[in-house]
């Protein structure tokens, strides 16, 4: 029988009795959750949209929005709550009569705090190329601009701006 098929409370009472199996149980348990709990993390919602309705941003923002849907950090939403909402704005690139490519501009409007109507804009991005380069490099610069350390980082400052206003205007603005 391993240590993970015991349950927490046998495991905690040998460990608290001063029991050096159970002690050893007990730091296993603990590993195994923590090493779990990057997994149990909920996934930023996240929403695609084309910012104009040019076809090349239609196109943009669709293999966009499949790349981020295939990653297990972000859930694709079209309804309901979202976290970020990321608009792709893109315009061909056009030499003579001929299309050669394309130039696209995202847009980041994160919603740091849930029930609150008030978001903050993140760090878009702008490339230019043919389209599955451009989409490669419009991904890349999502998932560092919306790494943990940022949201908590930009979640942080929101609310500690959004409480300066709230303890200056207890009354509210007039």
């Amino acid at each position: 029988m391993s240590p993970i098929d015991h349950s927490f409370e046998e495991i905690r009472a040998v460990a608290l009795a001063g029991g050096r199996i159970g002690m050893r149980k007990m730091i296993l348990l603990v590993v195994v959750l923590l090493a779990a709990l990057p997994a149990l993390a909920l996934p930023v919602k996240v929403s695609v949209l084309p910012g104009n309705t040019d076809q090349a941003a239609q196109d943009a923002a669709a293999e966009l929005a499949g790349k981020i849907g295939s990653t297990s950090r972000y859930a694709l939403v079209t309804k309901g709550r979202t976290d970020i909402v990321l608009f792709v704005d893109c315009l061909p690139n056009v030499v003579g009569d001929r299309q050669v490519g394309v130039t696209c501009h995202t847009t980041l409007t994160f919603f740091p705090v849930d029930n609150i109507g008030l978001c903050d804009d993140l760090q878009g991005t702008m490339s230019a190329g043919n389209l599955s380069h451009v989409v490669q490099d419009l991904f890349n610069s999502f998932v560092q601009e919306t790494s943990d350390e940022k949201l908590a980082a930009d979640t942080a400052e929101f609310k500690h701006y959004l409480n300066t206003a709230i303890t200056r205007y207890p009354n509210g603005i007039k």
